[in-house]
Order: C-alpha cells, then sequence, then structure tokens
C-alpha cells in the first residue's frame, strides 16, 4: 500500500513538473559528508538526500529543494537545492 501511495504523490508531482518549476520547502540537518548533505522535506514529510550545492550549508538552515527529475518505476526523485533569499 505504501508503495501505491508513493507511486501516485510522484505521479502528481510529475505533472506538476510539466507545468512549471518545482522547488518545495526544506531544511538542512546534516553536512557531515564530504559529498552530501541531507535535508528534510516539508512536503513529503522525510529525509532525503543529494550532492553537495555550490553554497555553503549550515545545519538547520533553510534551503529551496528543486525537483530535478522523477522515475516512476523506481521510485525515486532526483533533488538540488537552492539558496533561500
Amino acid at each position: 500500500m505504501r508503495d501505491r501511495e508513493r507511486y501516485f504523490l510522484h505521479k502528481f508531482i510529475k505533472m506538476r513538473q510539466k507545468s512549471e518549476e518545482v522547488v518545495f520547502d526544506g531544511t538542512v540537518v546534516d553536512t557531515g559528508s564530504v559529498n552530501e548533505v541531507v535535508f528534510y522535506v516539508d512536503f513529503l514529510c522525510s529525509f532525503k538526500h543529494c550532492r553537495r550545492p555550490s553554497f555553503d550549508v549550515t545545519v538547520g538552515q533553510k534551503v529551496g529543494v528543486k525537483v530535478n527529475q522523477i522515475d516512476l518505476f523506481d521510485g525515486t526523485i532526483r533533488f538540488d537545492l537552492r539558496q533561500r533569499q
């Protein structure tokens, strides 16, 4: 059942992505890795990770989480972080 919910959530985001750029609010929770940053996405209510952005990030910093690519069959989403003004 959980996979079905995830599939339809990803499908909704993919449909929204066709008409506009999809950026969610997020909070950085871990910067310990050299290449990765762990962040919490408010909309998805889950922790995700992506490669470290070009700007400096600190734990607790609010960031924009841009959706780059969605694979409905694998159930994966690729993200990039953006600075919030």
